[in-house]
């Protein structure tokens, strides 16, 4: 478990080793390092288990003080579908790739896309390829092959929850 910084700096770490057994309840104290804020508004916590990530804020996003979302994102076709590699320069809260917004440079309509993940949270430096297809399975470029979606489009398909409160 981490306390961290909406800017990403680590504020405080706690280990914690449950025994549970399957379909049961455990309540376990938490350290006060790491559940007490310095400040609420720009902290939030990063919980990991079993390789599953879980976040949770001090304070609803509308109030949160955080740095503006930056990232690369880099796309590349491959095996006919379209893949989206985000790397995050900063915390990326709830990070989604729209491949509604991708379809109509693709020449399908907005239905016909999917994205194999959605709401993951990345923090600074790390990446996450999402995978774009069609939902009939066929591939994404025709025989002439479509030119990968620019950086304008990339920039209004791939959002995160800083873009949209801030």
């Amino acid at each position: 478990m981490l306390q961290i910084g909406l800017d990403g700096q680590e504020h405080a770490r706690a280990r914690l080793r449950p025994g549970c057994p399957a379909g049961g309840l455990l309540h376990l104290p938490l350290d006060p390092a790491v559940c007490r804020p310095a400040d609420p508004h720009a902290e939030m916590l990063v919980v990991e288990a079993d390789g599953v990530r879980t976040t949770w804020t001090y304070r609803p996003d509308r109030e949160l003080a955080g740095p503006r979302p930056e990232r690369t994102v880099e796309p590349a076709a491959v095996g006919g579908g379209l893949l989206v590699t985000v790397t995050a320069g900063t915390l990326l809260r709830d990070l989604c790739v729209f491949a509604d917004r991708l379809a109509a440079p693709l020449g399908l309509d907005p239905h016909e896309l999917v994205v194999d993940d959605a709401l993951v949270t990345l923090l600074p430096g790390e990446r996450r390829t999402f995978r774009v297809t069609r939902r009939d399975g066929l591939p994404i470029t025709g025989q002439g092959g479509a030119a990968l979606p620019g950086a304008d489009l990339l920039d209004v398909a791939v959002r995160s929850a800083g873009e949209l409160t801030g």
